[in-house]
């Protein structure tokens, strides 16, 4: 485990403490703790890249659960699904809640990642982590936006299996427009280095590198080859989306992931964790996958 970064790329990193405020993530708890681990960018070298924020929230019920690793969406932080990760805690699950390199209490490039393995390599260190500390099993993964595509570049790498059930929500594969990405991110490298966002969030990284747009392009790429995964998943998607290309995305997840169980939200937008007309509802059918795994067999795409 390693120390707490007081700065990434020059902005001060709070307290966890003060982070918990801040997010609402100050919720009753029997145990609360932020630590950070170590990534590697590369899984042949040992050189550690960044420290990494994991929080780790105990539930006061007796009842054990398992354990939840949750990964947030892109120029966000764990605190945005603090409605999540307290549902979560009151039905009995340990949470382990990762804020992504350069994003929230991580190190890190802010906003910044070379490639999308690094994702996926964070989410096995902290399945490592809970093993090592004792964390209850099964282990569970949930992934909004960004986070769902280090869980499926996880699985395209051919791993995962430590997870029984993953929920992905508004998961990324290609964002909305994508025709346009490549094209524009290789007549612009050599000029224009960041992208600027308007997000009022204060933990919130303000810019997209476009080294990042690279990497998102060569991830896609490589879950739209991939052979298919029979790995037990749920994707919630919303019909009102206009981040993600989810049309795309979903055709694509139906053939790497033929037996995922999938629900469209009709007038759902990105965030369904999140929002406040959507969160009960994208929160309820996450924990009765959990609980019980697909009700119908085969793909589906119900809208609700």
């Amino acid at each position: 485990m390693q120390p707490r970064p007081r700065t990434s790329a020059g902005r001060v990193v709070p307290e966890p403490t003060e982070f918990y405020t801040m997010y609402e993530l100050d919720f009753p708890v029997s145990a609360r703790n932020t630590s950070y681990l170590s990534c590697s960018t590369d899984t042949t070298q040992h050189e550690m890249a960044y420290q990494v924020a994991v929080h780790e929230f105990h539930p006061l019920t007796e009842r054990k659960a398992g354990t939840v690793v949750v990964v947030h969406g892109y120029l966000s932080h764990a605190g945005h699904l603090s409605y999540l990760i307290r549902r979560l805690s009151e039905h009995g699950y340990a949470v382990l809640a990762l804020d992504l390199p350069g994003h929230g209490l991580s190190g890190g490039r802010p906003g910044g990642i070379d490639d999308f393995g690094e994702y996926a390599r964070c989410v096995q260190a902290v399945h490592a982590y809970g093993v090592s500390e004792s964390f209850p099993e099964p282990y569970f993964g949930i992934g909004f936006s960004t986070g769902g595509a280090a869980f499926l570049e996880l699985l395209q790498q051919g791993h995962g299996q430590q997870f029984r059930r993953i929920a992905l929500a508004s998961p990324l594969v290609r964002f909305r427009g994508y025709p346009l990405l490549p094209p524009l991110t290789a007549a612009f490298r050599q000029v224009m280095f960041q992208i600027p966002t308007d997000d009022s969030d204060p933990l919130a990284a303000r810019t997209m590198p476009l080294s990042w747009v690279a990497a998102a392009n060569r991830y896609a790429v490589r879950v739209e080859k991939a052979h298919p995964n029979s790995a037990e998943v749920l994707i919630l998607q919303g019909d009102s989306d206009d981040i993600v290309a989810w049309r795309h995305n979903i055709a694509v997840l139906e053939h790497f992931l033929p037996g995922s169980e999938i629900r469209v939200f009709s007038d759902g937008r990105h965030e369904l964790y999140r929002r406040r007309a959507s969160r009960r509802e994208a929160f309820e059918r996450t924990l009765v996958f959990f609980e019980y795994g697909q009700l119908s067999p085969g793909p589906n795409a119900s809208s609700d």
